[in-house]
């Protein structure tokens, strides 16, 4: 198996998993990552681009996510995910970009197109509703 596909192959479970906690739909989740994948940069051959980073990667799944419909009415979800789900949607990226993906706060304002500051700011509050939600 080539280099970049096994690098993305090993990123897969991750985005998914991202995916399907922003949206609360698996098939939601796998056509983001689908579209996400399909869309990646590629060389002149036709073969993805290598050097596709984390920050990156996500900046492009939550392009993606951003645009898809949010139609949830028909989903059964725990109410943990109820809880997340319940956030606004720059405090639930934010959330999951840091305490899921393991991202530094820096680049998960890069990816969501904010300054640090904000980020924090955002980030701390997202913390403060999701464990008020959960109460």
């Amino acid at each position: 198996m080539p280099e970049e596909v096994h690098s993305l192959t090993a990123k897969v479970p991750a985005l998914r998993r991202h995916a399907y906690l922003f949206t609360g739909s698996r098939s939601m989740a796998d056509d983001a990552v689908e579209t996400c994948l399909r869309e990646l940069p590629r060389h002149a051959d036709g073969r993805h681009a290598q050097d596709i980073d984390e920050p990156t990667l996500h900046r492009h799944l939550h392009k993606i996510l951003t645009e898809m419909q949010e139609a949830r009415a028909d989903l059964a979800v725990s109410p943990r995910l109820r809880s997340l789900l319940a956030l606004p949607r720059v405090q639930r990226k934010l959330l999951l970009l840091v305490s899921l993906d393991h991202l530094a706060v820096k680049d998960a304002a890069g990816i969501l197109g904010l300054d640090l500051t904000t980020a924090v700011h955002h980030l701390s509050a997202a913390r403060s509703a999701f464990e008020a939600l959960e109460a």
